[in-house]
């Protein structure tokens, strides 16, 4: 069943769901529409083609880093519907999460958990990224990277 709804109440709910998009490392937004939200940023106005459409580009703030340490997890409650747990415990979380499908063997960590990291030093060359982590606690490095053909993860 879809929803009638005004393009106004359409543009109000995809900027609630802001944070899926930060989770998601998406910087800038294109829109046919202004987006009178504090966190979208509008950079520029282009009209472009031939009836001269107006396109808004916005920078969305607090965008998530490609790679972050967290101890902030959430565990999926129900598998059957990934896509839906994940986009809810995206559009509620404000800071960098994980989401684990199972609870993880390590003790200490938690939504509110802070890892105590003490530092994070990529090196990111064109055929690899290499970091070099200092942690008081168990935390998980995400790595948010699609490039990578044939990646693997070594720990020393």
């Amino acid at each position: 069943m879809s929803e009638n709804i005004s393009i106004d109440e359409k543009i109000n709910k995809f900027a609630e769901r802001k944070n899926i998009l930060r989770s998601l490392n998406v910087k800038y937004v294109l829109s046919y529409f202004p987006i009178s939200d504090g966190d979208f940023k509008e950079i520029s106005l282009e009209h472009v083609g031939d009836c001269s459409s107006p396109v808004h580009i916005y920078e969305l703030s607090n965008t998530w880093p490609r790679y972050f340490i967290t101890g902030s997890v959430k565990i999926i409650g129900d598998k059957t519907d990934i896509y839906k747990s994940y986009m809810y415990t995206m559009a509620s979380t404000t800071k960098p999460t994980i989401i684990l499908e199972d609870t993880p063997s390590m003790t200490g960590l938690g939504s509110n958990f802070d890892n105590g990291v003490k530092k994070i030093l990529p090196t990111i060359n064109s055929d690899s990224m290499r970091f070099k982590v200092s942690v008081s606690k168990p935390s998980f490095l995400f790595v948010g990277n699609t490039w990578l053909p044939n990646w693997h993860a070594t720990i020393d």
